[in-house]
Parts: structure tokens; sequence; C-alpha cells
């Protein structure tokens, strides 16, 4: 007759050494004959835990758990009676033995393997949903100690531990997640290389450390190690179900070909759950579930309360309520390789994954119909269901702009900027008690839900939750959009002008009886476009910035020239500016379909350019006349007089050019309605354009001058401009008649570089020849117009009694230090760029036939 068992803890150990004998007796067994020290030892009453451990001796109180007697531990054993008749996992039963009596050997005791109490709930996840059983909180995998012992307690009996592991975030030691070290000695600590890393590498990792599964990282994802660091483990490869990374097929010890850029990391996890997309926010986010090959997405469809608070109370919550229709705005969905639906949860599921549910066609939801939650730490009678709407990120104590967030659901969600308008912020305002607002800039991208995706408000409304809904209907969230932000005012709304009333000068805010400006910090073409467009201009320019005096509102300004306002454009926000910081006040030059262009950036002379099609087009030179110069000017400001300028005035230019052989009879209002030949193209693409040069009244006498007073470039002011010679045709008898013009004794030719040191090209105005018994260069005969290539300007060295003299210096006959000497003064020449070709050039001056340079 077949022997009676009436205690189920012997009939499971018979069963489980039945069933599963590689469990426990394939390994060599540990020593019986332990000698404990009886004073700190005391025998095991559990009758089941007797006979699986090398020893069957225990030590209380068991200060792990924090129970007193063995009677204490008794009864929490008991409570995963239900537990043990389900059969679930061979490893539950040594678990609980080794946690609640905990094993003693020579007065001390011998912590468990942490893979024990991993793959023990492992294995009985599924009995626990179907039978409505927990896992009881006080022997939470976590919280079991072991990193300090070199062995534990495991289904072979005492183990070495093998292999130690941390997890680090870059030089933060982490729980759950971080780069993955190992060490053998718990002393010297080393990486592992990410070659076929992989989520089932990462769940032994992260079983061994306590939690159920984890994710594999690769290239450093929390971080490379240090520099001197050993690389332990390369092409790892796991099944999964090792308990060790030393089970698993790599490299050996210490083999590898990577660096820490390489090294591998992982995340581990006990919940097959989460919410994501909202990481500012623990209780709000779209739904994914997890596995051993990473985490899927949950689409919306059958996705209901019931689903929802199954997911909240796996997190640790209350309740859950369901959300549908929510999107993300970064991220391809279809990046994903797995997703479910049509979720049908009873209630009574412990875990998310447990659910009924059904895989998803298509391996991916569609952006629109996530399933999203918020969790509650109470009763859904007892969620506070009240709408209200704030303003956050005021800074300096002005309470009238910042982004906007309204409560929905107890969470503070914010609304999406993309349909955000003037209309919409001006109800904002008002529900917050002012007169008024407009949309503001100041853009950022909250890691939070947001509540609101469209909105179409009129203006008219009370409160934002009642304006019309546009693509997405209210409370359909969003995840990671742009946040809308306003400034509200109490008087009147603000106003942006330009000082004078013109079409350029400083840039100007009324706001609430008070008048200040932006700072030049940051200011750019895109800001000026942007301004000048609000002002019903088609484009704008940048100016030199005027006096840095009185209030500012704006600084820092980005706008990206395709707002529709100036303060919509990101900013440091209003009224917020460092005095320091600011260099002057932003100044703009607006202009409708004809501008000037140069690097002088002035409205008065430059390249005549029109607005085509929305580019700019330089006018062709050919046949460009005085009379069109006059047509251009009273267009771009109302100039009273023009001139052309030589074609190519301002240098090279790489823009197209159009409308060859301009005729204007002078009475036109735009030169658009003047005729041209539409059969002809520009012959010269890069040099062949038209300039002009504005004024009022008519042309001032030419004004000769050089740029350094005694020597430099050549000016002249003609048209009320300042322009330069060219280098070619320039000789030593134009620079001494203009010498003596400028009351010197006489002069030489020089060259200079038409860019000065801030980039500016001046223009050229032509150029002379003189026979050098002339007293100023208008009794030279002026050349003819010609397109100057030359990168050089022409200039001039004047002096009083002797002329420039090359002498050398601190040598001998045939070499030495060079020397300019005029007017008995001497100046070296700095040796930068210096090469043969000068030197050359020196040498044939003093009369020998050629030369090296030497420093």
């Amino acid at each position: 007759m077949a022997p009676a068992y009436d205690n189920y803890g012997r009939l499971s150990i018979f069963l489980l050494f039945l069933l599963c004998p590689h469990v426990f007796c394939e390994s060599e067994p540990v020593s019986n004959t332990l000698k404990p020290d009886d004073s700190q030892c005391e025998q095991i009453k559990q009758p089941e835990c007797l006979g699986i451990f090398p020893s069957n001796l225990t030590q209380f109180p068991n200060d792990e758990l924090d129970f007193e007697t063995q009677e204490e531990a008794g009864l929490q054993f008991h409570s995963f009676t239900p537990l043990l008749q389900t059969r679930c996992s061979p490893y539950l039963l040594p678990f609980l033995c080794g946690a609640l009596y905990p094993l003693c050997v020579n007065g001390a005791t011998v912590p468990i393997c942490p893979y024990l109490c991993a793959m023990a709930r492992h294995g009985c996840a599924q009995n626990m949903v179907r039978f409505g059983l927990d896992w009881k909180k006080s022997v939470q995998c976590l919280d079991l100690d072991f990193e300090e012992h070199d062995e534990c307690l495991g289904v072979n009996g005492i183990e070495d531990v093998g292999l130690f592991i941390r997890l680090k975030v870059g030089q933060t030691l982490s729980k759950s997640k971080g780069r993955v070290e190992i060490s053998k000695d718990n002393v010297t600590w080393g990486t592992v290389c990410d070659d076929f890393w992989d989520n089932d590498a990462a769940t032994v990792v992260c079983r061994q450390m306590g939690f159920r599964w984890g994710i594999g990282y690769s290239l450093a994802h929390y971080g490379p190690g240090d520099s001197g660091q050993p690389i332990y483990l390369d092409e790892v490869v796991c099944d999964g179900d090792e308990k060790s990374l030393l089970e698993c097929n790599s490299n050996t010890w210490g083999t590898h070909n990577c660096n820490h850029q390489e090294d591998a990391s992982v995340s581990c996890y006990n919940v097959t759950a989460r919410l994501n997309h909202a990481s500012d926010q623990d209780n709000v986010g779209t739904v994914e579930i997890s596995g051993i090959k990473g985490w899927s997405q949950v689409c919306d469809e059958g996705w209901d309360e019931t689903d929802a608070t199954v997911l909240c109370k796996e997190l640790g919550f209350v309740h859950g309520y369901a959300i549908t229709n929510a999107d993300i705005t970064k991220g391809d969905l279809s990046t994903f390789t797995d997703a479910f639906w049509k979720f049908n949860c009873t209630g009574k599921e412990t875990t998310l994954a447990n659910c009924t549910k059904a895989d998803h066609w298509q391996g991916h939801c569609t952006n629109g119909n996530l399933a999203a939650a918020v969790c509650h730490k109470k009763h859904k009678d007892k969620v506070n269901n009240t709408i209200e709407l704030r303003m956050i990120n005021a800074e300096n104590g002005n309470k009238k702009w910042g982004r906007l967030e309204i409560l929905y659901q107890e969470v503070w969600g914010h609304i999406c900027d993309r349909t955000w308008t003037d209309q919409a912020a001006d109800v904002a305002c008002k529900q917050l008690g002012y007169k008024g607002g407009i949309a503001y800039g100041t853009y950022n991208t909250p890691s939070k839900v947001a509540w609101i995706s469209s909105l179409n408000c009129t203006g008219k409304e009370s409160r934002i939750e009642n304006c019309p809904t546009g693509s997405r209907k209210l409370w359909e969230p969003n995840f990671g959009c742009t946040a809308a932000s306003v400034l509200c005012y109490d008087k009147s709304a603000p106003a942006i002008s330009i000082s004078g009333g013109g079409s350029q000068g400083r840039v100007e805010i009324t706001y609430d009886g008070e008048t200040g400006s932006i700072c030049n910090t940051y200011w750019s073409k895109y800001d000026a476009r942007v301004l000048c467009k609000s002002k019903g201009y088609v484009d704008g320019e940048v100016l030199n910035p005027s006096p840095s005096d009185g209030k500012v509102f704006l600084s820092k300004m980005r706008c990206d020239g395709t707002e529709n306002s100036i303060f919509r454009c990101n900013n440091s926000g209003w009224d917020v500016y460092e005095t320091t910081t600011c260099g002057g006040h932003a100044t703009v030059m607006c202009y409708k379909n004809i501008r000037l262009s140069s690097s002088l950036n002035t409205r008065t002379h430059g390249i005549v350019e029109i607005l085509l099609h929305n580019t700019w087009y330089a006018l062709c030179g050919a046949g460009f006349n005085d009379i069109n110069a006059r047509v251009v000017c009273k267009e771009i400001g109302g100039f009273t007089n023009g001139t052309k300028l030589p074609v190519g005035a301002f240098g090279k230019y790489y823009g197209q050019t159009t409308m060859p052989d301009l005729i204007c009879k002078g009475n036109e209002t735009t030169v658009m309605d003047c005729n041209f030949d539409p059969l002809k193209s520009c012959s010269n693409q890069h040099y062949g354009y038209a300039s002009v040069s504005c004024y009022n009244g008519s042309a001032e006498e030419d004004q000769f001058s050089l740029r350094d007073n005694k020597y430099g470039v050549v000016q002249l002011r003609r048209y009320g401009i300042i322009g330069e010679f060219c280098d070619s045709f320039w000789t030593d008898k134009n620079s001494d008649v203009l010498c003596r013009q400028l009351g010197f004794g006489g002069g030489k030719a020089a060259f200079y570089s038409r860019i000065n040191k801030k980039q500016i090209t001046a223009p050229y105005l032509g150029s002379f020849d003189c026979n050098g018994t002339e007293k100023s260069l208008s009794q030279c005969t002026e050349r003819d117009p010609f397109i100057c290539y030359s990168s050089l300007a022409a200039g001039a060295v004047c002096y009083l009694y002797q002329a420039p003299q090359v002498k050398l210096q601190d040598g001998g006959v045939n070499f030495g230090r060079v020397v300019i000497s005029v007017d008995n003064e001497e100046s070296t020449v700095c040796d930068t760029t210096w090469s043969q070709s000068e030197a050359s050039v020196v040498c044939k001056e003093l009369g020998f036939v050629s030369g090296e340079s030497y420093k």
C-alpha cells in the first residue's frame, strides 16, 4: 500500500524531486557535515523545509524579513500554501524555505540567490492570475540583499555567486537600470561588450538581480565605462533561462575587440506594462506591455475602464481611467513589430499581460488610435473632475505670460501649439482674469500629457474648453507636442512699430501703456523678416543696433522666418533680459517687392533686386540708365533722385538676374511697369547687374580722400555715397595728382583689398587717367565705366618731401630686414604671407635680378 501524505509540503518535495531531478540532484551537494555553532543556530521547525538544504539549521530573528520567531515565519509560509499546491514552479519551495528560514552555517546565515525569487515568481505568474493569488509583499525579490556575500543559497545548496553584477548610470550606482558591470571577486569591475547583446542576455542579468525580465541596450546607452576599466565579456549569447552570464555562450573571459562606447546596458522590470511618453508624470501615458522581446503597443479598440484599472493596479495604483484616440508627435510607430488590441480584462487579473487580448494584424497601432490611461491612487468616486486653467513658467514675478496648463482627471497637462491662435489666447487670458491676450512664443515641449490637441476658438468663448475643436476632439490627448503660451494684458494688446513711422529704424513695442524695444542679442534676418512681414512688407534686413537705453521687452529672439508675428518667435521671455547681454536695440530695414542689396545694409544704395515668385532677382545692368534708377529710388523710399552706378559696382553677385534692356519713362510708380526685352538674358551672370544710389535733390560735387589720411584706399564721395576705384589702370601719376590735391608734396600708387575688416565691400565708382600735371583728379580724364573683376582697390601713399624708399637693414648689401622710409620715418614690413614673390619685387626695386625671402 502506497504511503499516505497528510502534509502537502512533504508530498510536494517528493514530486519536485520526481518531476525535476535536475534542479536538486545533478550538481555536487555541499557536505552535510557542517559543524554549526549551536549557540547561534536552531532547528528548522517547518516540516516542508527539512532536508532541502545541506543543513536543517536556521537562525532567528530573521532580520532580513523582520520575523522574530519561526512561528511568525510559519504564518507567512502557510499563506503561500495555495500557490504551492498549484505546483507552478520548482523554485518556489526552495525560495520560501531559504528566505523565511535562513540557513545557519557556523553561526552566520547564508542569503538566498536572487535568481530563486525571480524564477519562482516568473514561473508562478500565470497561476497567480488564474487562481486570483497574490505574491506577498513581505517577500519582494528586490528586498533580498546579497551584495556583500560571496555565497548564496540556491537550488544546488550553497553556491558561489560566481559573477557579481552591478548597474551604473554614468558613475552612479542604480538598482534597476544602467551599464552592466561584472566582477568575479567583487573588487575589480569590468564591462560587457554589446556584440550580440539582446533582451535574452538582459533578462539573465536582471533575474540574477531579482527582477523578472529585462531589456538590453547597446552603444553605452547609460554611459561608457571608465577608460582604464577592463572589458570582461564579449559576444554574449543567452537563451534567457540561464542563472548567470557565465552560463551563456561568449568569448573567453577578457577576450574582446571593443571599446567602452560599445558597453552593454539593461533596464530591469517586474511589471508587464508601463505608461510611456510622459516621463514627468508617472500616472499618465500611452499604454505598452512587455515581454521577453521588448515593449509592444496597445491599440485603443476595445480599451475600457476595466482594462485601465488592471493596468493601474499592476503599477501600484487603485483605479484607472481609460483614454482612447491618443497620439504622439515624435517617434515612428511603424518601428514597433508587435502590438495588441481588443483587451477584455475581467478585473481580477494582476497583470495586464494576462488579460484576454488579440494580436494587432498590422504589428503596430495607427497614430491617433493609441490606448492611454490615467492612474489614480484613489477610488473612482473620489476623483475630482474639476477642469481648471493655469499659467506657469512666469519669471521675475511677471504673471502675465507663460505656458498654459489645463487640469483634467486631476492631472495637469498642456495645450498643443499646432492650432494655437491669438483668438484662443484671448479666451484663455480672459478666463484667467485679464482683459485679453495674444499667442506667445518661448516654445518648449514638456514631457507631459497635452489634453487639448486642436482648437478653433472664435474669441467669444468664456472658457477654453468651450472652443470648437478641430480634427481631434476634446481630451483626446497628444504626447510630445509643443506647448501653447500666452501674453496677457490689462489695458491694451501689445503693438509693434518702427521708430519714425517709416520702413527702417528701431523696433518699438507698446504694451499696457509702456514703450520698450527688442534687444539685438541673436537678432537676425529671420527676425527682421517676420517683423517686416507683420507690418505689410515682404521682407527685411537687420541694421546696426541703436544705443542701448530704455526698457527692453524682448530679447534673444529666434524666429525661423515663417511666424506670422514677432511675438510667436522663440525668445527668452517677456520682460526677461540681462542688461549685460544686450549691446543695443534691434533695428530693421523693411522693403516691399524691391530692395537695394549690399554688404553695407543701407536703403540708399546697392544692387537693385526685385521679388519674383518668392525669389530675389537682380535687375540686369544692360541698358539700365539714370531714368530707370530714379524710378527705382522713388519706389524704394520716396527719394526724389537717383543715379545708376557702374555695372558690377559691388563685386561678385551670386544670385540670378532678370529684365535686361529695361526702359522706363520716369513716371512709373514701380519698376515692374517698365518695359524690357523678355527674349534677352543678362550676358554676365555674376557682374552684369544694375546698382543705384538714391538721394534727394541734386548730386554733390565729387570729394576725394584717403581712408587713413596720408595713405590707404582712395575714396570718392559721389551721389551721396563713398566709393572706391578699381586697381586696374591706377598709376603713380594718378596717386601723385591726388596727394598734391590733398596738400602733400606727392604720392605713389598702392593697392589694398576691397573687403575691409568688417567684411564690407565699398562700391566701385569709376577710374581716371592722369598725365601728372593736373591739380586735382577732377581735371583728369574719367574712363568709361567698366566691370572691375579685381579684388583690389586703388590706393596711394602720400609724402611731403621724401617719396617712399625701400632699404635693407641689419644685414649686408643684398640681404637684411626690409624697411620702408617715407619723409625720413622708417617702418618695417610684417612677415605675414611674406613670400619669394614679395622678396623678388623688393630686390628688383633695389637693382637686383631677383631675391628670396627668409624669416
